[in-house]
This record gives structure tokens, sequence and C-alpha cells, in this order.
């Protein structure tokens, strides 16, 4: 209940003291031992969206805190919170890295719930520095364990997750075979959490199978779930797909206005993919309304944008092969 409280207070006064690790311990030594770990990850949690790197260095004294008092269990927590804020960071290649030594740790002591999340971060990772091999192999041991447990809710999260991964392999059939089945996992217990990313997830789908209009009702089926509520995210994902059913359906200029609202939100959030996607497509636009000059200009861009994508991915494989030079982790 203290912990519960002081999560509360920090929300409400966090501009006083957010970076101040000294007050966070002098917090953490005024609470009972069975909650002082929980403390400092409510602490985290509560940074995560104002000051993601204060929040890693929160993350380095939970690590600390939990290696010092020699529990596995806290050792785990304080590793997947690093790993989930390194990929907030856009630090892929370092998520994965952190992901191993946390994924060993609960093997060996057969924490299944945490190893379920565990396997489920390193698979999006993967997914995401084009390692599929290696996110399917996640994927399908999270799959087996989280079937095990009999955690419904886990399951759908890793059939949403495989899809995902044959997404990614232009493999539009597959994917939406795996985001069926993820939906049928969450009508089973009424679950709506990412419903409206899985939704966006099936008309991502159905834009590549060129069945359009389904694709469109399933955008708006993904609105009405989160209402006014929705993530940039998902606004982002939700306009790039309209704008290319619409594109396919010659409404150019349609299309335009909503592959800019999701170019806009992509350089808000920074988001490498979604600007070289949106930038792409929209140099296709301007190509087919008969305008070379801007095509070029946006084409450029999105050249640039690959670039840096795949040196990325190339600085992920060199970590993941454990060159430790590569994988050093500055801020």
């Amino acid at each position: 209940m203290r912990a519960t409280l002081f999560f509360l207070f920090i929300l409400t006064s966090i501009l006083s003291y957010s970076q101040n690790i000294d007050s966070l311990k002098s917090h953490v030594e005024s609470s009972p031992d069975s909650e002082k770990f929980e403390v400092i990850l409510n602490y985290i949690r509560a940074l995560v969206q104002k000051d993601p790197n204060a929040s890693y260095r929160i993350s380095e004294y939970a690590l600390d805190f939990a290696e010092k008092s020699s529990d596995s269990l806290l050792i785990v927590k304080a590793l997947y919170a690093q790993a989930f804020l390194l990929r907030r960071l856009g630090k892929e290649s370092n998520a994965i890295t952190v992901l191993g030594k946390a994924y060993g740790i609960a093997k060996r002591n057969n924490q299944g719930e945490q190893l379920s999340r565990i396997l489920n971060l390193r698979a999006v990772s993967y997914t995401y520095t084009a390692n599929y091999d290696d996110a399917l192999k996640a994927n399908f041991e999270s799959l087996s364990l989280n079937e095990r447990l009999g955690s419904i809710e886990q399951v759908g999260m890793t059939l949403n997750n495989i899809g995902l991964v044959y997404f990614k392999l232009r493999n539009a059939e597959e994917a939406l075979k795996y985001y069926k089945k993820s939906l049928d996992a969450k009508k089973s217990i009424g679950s709506t959490f990412d419903l409206d990313r899985l939704y966006i997830n099936m008309a991502l789908c159905y834009n590549q199978l060129k069945m359009y209009k389904e694709a469109e009702r399933l955008v708006e089926d993904a609105f009405l779930v989160c209402k006014e509520n929705c993530s940039d995210e998902i606004v982002m994902s939700a306009e790039i797909s309209l704008a290319v059913s619409l594109f396919e359906r010659g409404f150019i200029d349609s299309s335009l206005e909503h592959f800019q609202k999701s170019l806009d939100i992509a350089r808000k959030l920074n988001d490498s993919r979604f600007l070289m996607e949106n930038l792409s497509n929209m140099a296709g636009n301007y190509l087919a309304l008969g305008n070379p000059q801007k095509a070029l200009v946006y084409l450029q861009e999105s050249e640039a944008q690959m670039f840096m994508m795949r040196l990325m991915i190339m600085k992920s494989l060199l970590c993941i092969a454990k060159s430790t030079a590569i994988c050093e982790i500055v801020f």
C-alpha cells in the first residue's frame, strides 16, 4: 500500500526531483524491506514517458539494488526494465544483450511468468532488427510456455507477435492466420488489451492482399476500441494503413493527407521505420500526380532513413555476435 501511495505521489511531483537519485534512495531507505524494490520500479515507470534516459539511469540503481540483495527474481525484473527502456531509447541491440542475461537467469530459476515476458520482448527486438529466424524461435518458445502456464492473454500477445514476423517476411496470408488466432484468444477471455493494435495489424495484411475495404473497416474498428485515447503509435499505424488503401483505390489526394498525418507522428516519435515507409509512399503519390521534383525530395529523405536503418541492423548483428565494443551503451 505504501509503495502505491508513493507512486501516486511521484506522478504529481515528478518535476521537483525527477533526476534526483539521492531523493529516491531516501524514499527507498524509509520504506519497508518488502516494498523497497517496488518503490524503485514505480519510480522508473513514472519517468518512462517524460524522461526515458533518467528512467534508464534509475534502472541501473534498480539492478545494483537487486544484485546486492542476491535475489534472482529482482535481478530479472531489473534487467527486463533495462531492456524495455533500451528499446524505448532505440537501442535494440543493447536490449537484446540485456534480455539474453535475463533469459538465462529466469530459465535457470524456473521463473515461468518472467520468462514469458522476456521471450515476448526478445522476439519483438529480434523482429525489429530483421533477425526473423531468432524472432520466430523466441515466439514459438513463448507460445509453448504460455500454453503450459494457461496464460491466454500472453498466448494472444505471442500469436500477434508471430503474425508480425510473417508480415515482415511479406507473407500476409500466414500473418493473418496468426492474427486471427490472436483475436480468437482475446475474445475467449473478453480482453481488449492491444486490441486496437491487432486490428491495425490485420488491416495492413488485408492491404497486402488487396482487400482494401476490409482493411479500412478494421482501421475503423481499431479507432472504436481506443476512441479518444488512441496512442500516437496506433494513430500513426492506422493513418498509413488508410493511406495505402486509399492510394490503391485511386484516391491519391486523400491518401496523401493520411500519409502526412502518419509522417508527422513518425517525426514526433523519431520512428525510423515509419518515417521511411511514409516518405517512400509519398514519393510514389507525387509521381502519380505528375510531380517528379517533389517525389525526388521525399525519395531522397527516405533513402537517408533506409541507410540509417541498415546501419542499425548491422550494429545489432555485430552486437548479437558479441562484439562488446559495438554493444557499448553511451548515455
